[in-house]
């Protein structure tokens, strides 16, 4: 018994199982993406192993309590941590077993008292002269992974047995003739949103769709329509007001409620929202089940196929089956048959639950930002009603304001999509989140305390750090910072030419992003567009605002200069590229009439499944969207710089909106795949002319084409027929002087005279006329001047792109000094060494400085979205090395080196660095809290897998002659690297659950296996494993130390590159097509088990212990 104590209660085994742990929900986040959310619950996250499995967790952890005497006062930090983690495990329990959750849907003026639940359940009723039982499980079925399921019921004194007998995805339900059946019907229904639904009932069943029932020859329940059998004869009576029209015919007839009505095929019945066609009648008819094909919604309207679950029901004598029909989310239909008497009901899905009090939407509100469509914030104006409480309460639910009474709490989770219902999240787990809360703040407590417990591990492991510094100098005080101000660092340009000082003037008018309805400037506007087409910041030297520029007023020239990039070596070949860029009008074929050479195959690659589309057509579609880009800005309507006085949104239009003609504008293509084979795609015209869609280099035109309304007009024209925005320039009349279309007539005039003359005199008068517009017109919603300068500033500086440049330099810088005074030390190498925090200082305070600049401009947190997170993730390995750097100078070098990285991949061409606004939900003070703390612990795990790599590299390098002062550096690093795991663990851990309370805030639950949560969790697991490790004396040697904090680094990657863009959930930044994952990740991965494999080899001639 002794021995099976010690073995289960051994830190072997505690590691083993918290390895499984992570493997395991690890595991189910890569099922639930490829099989959806319910068969990773059923394989993992509500089997009853996995339950298992936390509860030896928690037997484990206690015993280990027990045995490795924690219960004493030196070592009640690391007691408070442990038991925390209990509680926390706890508190999960009774959520999973007591707790529930579930949406309320309510249309605005309606009342519910109803909740649908958020687990599938099985409901079988039973119903015998006058008697009724009921039971309720919880299971679920699913084609990948159903559970068994079998349950009696007892009424009377007979028992009724239901168990799943077949589970068939995506089916259709019929009827066939069948001479020992009973009467049937097929009904097909449509719902509001054309959405058709196969409805069969047999004799005896009553079935809800909607909001509306229907029953034949059901005298138990009272259906809202009623069908009946009257001498052979279908008939119904409805309860609600009817109409009705044969399918020949035009005109409808009324049906009134309570009459006896005959049932007619080929007739369309309309009641409610709801549209009804009888397809047959069977006098005997039996169910049978059709997996859905392709063919059966050619007709346009769209049939759903369900999951159809096969119960066999019994009373032991008789035993006949029933077919439930179920979708994802939603209440099944359920099914009924006879049995000796007995009528017996199935139900699956998610089902139904009353509450104790009743909630009526008195309004719905959704506010949009100006300008666009995305919401800035939606709220629901309810009302509670409990009569049993006497109580009258008026509330406002928003995103992160919650309703809580009687134990329920309410959240506001999503809308109908005319504005006019919303989508309520409810929980109810009082005691399941206060357990957990309590676990959260205990091991808050914990972690605190043994960060500065004199008793602890990690203050241990300081001593020992600071034994080794007394070899070193002193380090330099972190008060030198104070020194590094950005003074200097923004002087003014000085020589600028003429047309440098217009293009600095343009930097700051203003324009509105459309999709987002940010008002920005328009040199950041410029830079978004010009990085989508180009893949580049610059274009053969011009800045992106000149680009546009010069693309809006001289399209004859940039239509024939190849400026999108092709970024598909097949594709690049086929368009006929140079250097992977091709022009506008190599898309075009001058000799078939202009018609886009795309048209087809980007087509047929938006009709794939996008998981099914191969490199090559998801190349085609991002090339579609550059050349829509370029088509928009040759078009003018890109240009949505002019603001609408007294507009309901908000909107600000180009001039190209103002014209009543047709245009390239008036499309509003999201992509060229709107568009039919041989459309042209600046004017949407067929293109099937004579008019190529080219136009020759020195801009001329044939003007015998100019006036043919009928011909494709050619690229670089705003879509009216022989117009291009710079004739505009030169046919506007006296009369529409202060017109938008005069002023950016005037304008573009204006810049064409300069570009040939070098005097930009006129066009900064014409441009300070625009921006007189604008602050005439803009009203509140323009940006303070302030703010608009700071943005120009920011773009200008680059400062994100500048310092990972300098990041790399002085890592590389770094790094060398460091191996050369390794192998032989140099008091001049250290000093160099020494003073490098001075450099590294002043970079970080510019590296904050951006991220400052980039929060007031945002007007949030600098870590919303991929691009922000990442350079967040920069920033905190840079703390990370200052934060050490007084105990070993290396963490500087390897610091310089992550941020780096981290900048140069924010900078890459997938990582979208533009400015947005905010979701509503991440509009809360936990976006800064939360998001903060967990990023930041990715700096300190990036920091001890760099010099995990450095250690492993040293280990190698051991030579007789330098084995001791290799040895004392190894053993240097590998205590930081230490040091730097137990605080970006407990970060980690803190993030991850306050990131649960911004959940429970948001979303009405505190945990719900989210991908990036349960990420985060495995990253918890693994690392508190490696930490452990050094309890286990085989394991406790700096090779295991510095080999795991390497690979366990990859857990991390995972959570934050491969969640946002590999995975689904509401954690996803990544829009569109996920990166590729490059070729050199692979090597790196090879050069690393090298590198593992070498180091192993150099430490069996004598390895390195930790200090237990």
């Amino acid at each position: 018994m002794k021995k099976l104590n010690n073995i289960f209660f051994s830190m072997v085994t505690s590691v083993i199982l918290l390895v499984i742990f992570g493997a395991s929900i690890g595991y189910a986040t890569f099922a639930e993406n490829s099989s959806g959310t319910e068969y990773a619950k059923s394989i993992v996250y509500n089997a009853k192993w996995f339950e298992i499995l936390l509860f030896l967790l928690v037997i484990n952890l206690l015993g280990s309590v027990v045995r490795y005497k924690i219960v004493n006062k030196r070592k009640f930090s690391v007691l408070l941590f442990h038991m925390a983690f209990i509680c926390i495990l706890i508190g999960a329990a009774v959520t999973r077993f007591f707790g529930y959750e579930g949406v309320m849907h309510i249309r605005q003026g309606e009342t519910s008292n109803e909740i649908t639940s958020d687990k599938p359940s099985v409901a079988i009723t039973a119903e015998y002269k006058g008697e009724k039982a009921e039971k309720t499980t919880h299971t679920s079925f699913t084609e990948n992974g159903s559970e068994n399921y079998a349950e009696n019921l007892q009424i009377a004194d007979k028992t009724i047995k239901v168990e799943k007998d077949l589970f068939i995805p995506n089916s259709v339900e019929t009827i066939v003739s069948d001479e020992q059946g009973e009467a049937g019907i097929s009904l097909f229904v449509m719902d509001q949103n054309n959405q058709g639904t196969d409805f069969i009932l047999l004799n005896g069943e009553t079935n809800n769709l909607g909001d509306i029932s229907f029953s034949l020859n059901d005298s138990t329940r009272k259906a809202q329509v009623a069908f009946s059998v009257v001498d052979n004869q279908l008939y119904f009576k409805s309860t609600l007001p009817m109409a009705k029209m044969g399918m020949m015919e035009k005109e409808e007839a009324m049906i009134m409620p309570g009459q006896l009505n005959p049932a007619e095929q080929k007739t369309i019945y309309k009641t409610g929202s709801l549209i009804f066609v009888l397809k047959t009648y069977l006098p005997k008819a039996k169910k049978s089940l059709t997996q859905m094909t392709p063919d059966m919604n050619k007709s346009g309207v769209i049939r759903q196929g369900k999951n159809a679950i096969i119960f066999r029901v019994s009373d032991g004598n008789t035993t006949k089956t029933v077919n439930v029909l179920s979708s994802e989310n939603q209440s099944s239909q359920l099914a009924s048959c006879m049995l000796n008497g007995v009528k017996v009901t199935v139900d699956y899905g998610m089902l139904k639950r009353k509450l104790p009090f009743s909630i009526t939407l008195r309004e719905f509100q959704l506010d949009r930002y100006p300008g666009s469509n995305s919401p800035s914030s939606y709220a629901s104006e309810i009302t509670v009603t409990d009569k049993e409480m006497k109580t009258v309460q008026p509330f406002r639910i928003f995103m992160n304001n919650i309703l809580n009474y009687r134990g329920y709490r309410f959240f506001q989770s999503s809308y109908d999509s005319d504005e006019k219902g919303t989508i309520l999240s409810v929980n109810h787990d009082y005691w399941g989140t206060l357990i957990t809360y309590a676990g959260y703040l205990f091991m808050l407590i914990g972690m605190v305390l043994t960060l500065f417990n004199k008793n602890s591990r990690f203050r241990y492991i300081l001593r020992l750090s600071n034994e080794l510094q007394k070899k070193r100098k002193a380090a330099k005080t972190a008060a030198l910072v104070a020194i590094l101000i950005l003074s200097g660092s923004m002087s003014a340009f000085a020589g600028e030419t003429s047309k440098k000082t217009h293009i600095d003037a343009l930097n700051s008018l203003l324009i509105q992003d459309e999709v987002q309805g940010r008002i920005e400037p328009i040199s950041t506007y410029a830079s978004d567009l010009v990085r989508k087409v180009t893949k580049k910041t610059t274009f053969n030297g011009q800045s992106a605002l000149e680009v546009l520029l010069r693309m809006c007023t001289d399209p004859s020239h940039w239509v024939n200069e190849p400026i999108i990039k092709v970024a598909h070596e097949g594709l690049a070949k086929e368009l006929g590229a140079i250097n992977d860029y091709i022009t506008f009008n190599q898309l075009f074929d001058s000799e078939n009439n202009g018609q886009y050479k795309l048209a087809d195959k980007v087509e047929a690659a938006y009709q794939k499944d996008p998981s099914a589309r191969n490199q090559y057509e998801k190349e085609l579609i991002n090339m579609d969207e550059r050349v829509n880009i370029c088509n928009r800005i040759f078009s003018g309507e890109i240009l949505t710089i002019f603001p609408v006085q007294g507009h309901e949104s908000n909107k600000w239009i180009a001039v190209s909106g103002l014209e009543p003609t047709a245009t390239a504008a008036d499309s509003k293509m999201s992509g060229m795949s709107g568009m039919p084979a041989g459309v042209c795609p600046v004017s949407g015209k067929s293109g099937k002319t004579s008019m190529p869609a080219t136009m020759p280099e020195n801009g001329t035109k044939n003007s015998s084409d100019s006036t043919s309304a009928s011909k494709c007009p050619m690229a670089g024209m705003t879509g009216t027929t022989g117009t291009s925005m710079a004739d505009m320039a030169m046919t506007s009349t006296e009369n529409e002087s202060g017109t938008p279309a005069k002023l950016l007539s005037a304008y573009f005039s204006a810049v064409l005279s300069a570009e040939k003359s070098g005097d930009w005199t006129e066009a900064n008068s014409a441009l300070l006329n625009l921006k007189n517009y604008q602050l005439l017109n803009g009203g509140a919603q323009l940006p303070a001047k302030e703010k608009v300068q700071f943005e120009v500033l920011y773009n200008k500086l680059s400062i994100f792109l500048s310092l990972a440049i300098l990041y790399g330099l002085l890592g590389i810088i770094l790094i060398s000094l460091h191996v050369i005074n390794i192998l032989k030390y140099n008091p001049k190498v250290d000093k160099y060494l020494d003073k490098s925090i001075y450099v590294f200082a002043i970079m970080f305070v510019f590296y904050t400085a951006g991220l400052i600049m980039r929060w007031y401009i945002s007007g949030h947190a600098p870590w919303s979205n991929g691009y922000e997170s990442m350079i967040f993730v920069g920033w905190a390995a840079s703390l990370s090395g200052l934060v050490f750097a007084n105990r070993s100078p290396i963490t500087l070098a390897i610091t310089s080196l992550l941020s780096a990285i981290a900048l140069s991949v924010a900078g890459m061409s997938w990582m979208n660095p533009e400015i947005t606004n905010l979701v509503p939900v991440l509009k809360s003070y936990w976006l800064v809290i939360h998001v903060a703390v967990i990023t930041s612990s990715y700096g300190f795990f990036a920091m001890s897998a760099l010099l995990g790599v450095f250690n492993l590299g040293l280990m190698i390098a051991r030579t007789n002659k330098n084995r001791i002062r290799l040895n004392e550096s190894i053993q240097e690093f590998s205590y930081i690297i230490e040091l730097s795991l137990i605080v970006g663990l407990f970060m980690l851990t803190v993030g991850t659950f306050l990131g649960g309370v911004w959940a429970n805030e948001s979303w009405g639950r505190y945990w719900g296996w989210d991908s990036k949560e349960t990420w985060a969790l495995v990253s918890i697991l693994l690392y508190s494993s490696v930490i452990h490790l050094r309890n286990i004396p085989k394991a406790n040697n700096v090779l295991v130390l510095n080999t795991l904090s390497v690979i366990s680094f990859g857990s991390i990657v995972m959570t934050f590159f491969g969640v946002n863009y590999y995975l689904s959930g509401m954690h996803s930044y990544g829009q569109g097509t996920p990166p590729p994952i490059p070729v050199g990740i692979y090597i790196a991965m090879v050069l690393l088990i090298a590198l593992i494999g070498g180091a192993y080899y150099s430490e069996k001639k004598g390895s390195i212990k930790l200090i237990r």
